[in-house]
């Protein structure tokens, strides 16, 4: 082996422990960049989450008390005349018996 192929050795070993120094920079400041990122979407994204889960809850006790009110008025009219249910009732079955049944061949 020459001294010329012994320099270019050293030169390629050089270049690669500067890619690889560029490269592990490059991996922090990508971290740090994320890191700093991930803390404003947070920031952002926090107050909006707060707002919707108020929202839910105000609009879900609205939902909740006019499914509890139809609930009644069916209730009552079940009572005043139960045949239209039990008839739908049927239906249903044989609908689903209907469409869920094996075929028999």
């Amino acid at each position: 082996m020459s001294w010329l192929d012994r320099i270019d050795e050293r030169e390629a070993r050089r270049v690669a422990k500067a890619i690889a120094t560029g490269a592990m920079e490059t991996r922090d400041l990508a971290e740090d960049h994320l890191a700093q990122f991930a803390k404003q979407a947070r920031a952002v994204a926090e107050p909006r989450l707060h707002e919707a889960a108020d929202f839910v809850r105000h609009e879900g006790t609205a939902v909740a008390k006019a499914a509890a009110h139809q609930a009644a008025r069916a209730s009552r009219a079940v009572r005043a005349d139960p045949i239209p249910t039990i008839v739908g009732v049927v239906g249903i079955a044989l609908l689903a018996s209907l469409l869920l049944g094996r075929r028999r061949t």
